[in-house]
């Protein structure tokens, strides 16, 4: 493949990504090493191993959430208001919801 194909097809798979500047050392690189398999492994092994270690991305770590400076008290933990509270739901039993709270009062 010619220096000038592998441009294009570079620009065609990146598309507006493509840099001239950032590939060209790479390119370079590879045609020197052209007939000489040894010198172009090597290049290529190389290369990866720089790349690898440049990625350009950047780690965004989202904000810790705050913790609660006041644990909550025993009875909060026993007894949580949320299972205090009988609402509707999806679920009919016979006899309704009633029955089941004086069953298991």
């Amino acid at each position: 493949m010619s220096l000038p194909e592998a441009e294009t097809r570079l620009e065609q798979h990146l598309t507006d990504r493509y840099a001239n500047t950032d590939w060209r050392p790479a390119l370079k690189a590879v045609m020197d090493a052209e007939g000489d398999i040894a010198t172009a492994l090597e290049t290529v092994d190389t290369l990866a191993a720089t790349a690898s270690q440049q990625t350009g991305l950047k780690i965004r770590i989202p904000a810790r959430p705050k913790i609660p400076t006041q644990p909550p008290t025993i009875e909060e933990l026993l007894d949580p208001i949320e299972e205090r509270e009988i609402g509707d739901h999806d679920y009919k039993f016979p006899g309704g919801d009633n029955e089941i709270v004086e069953e298991v009062q």
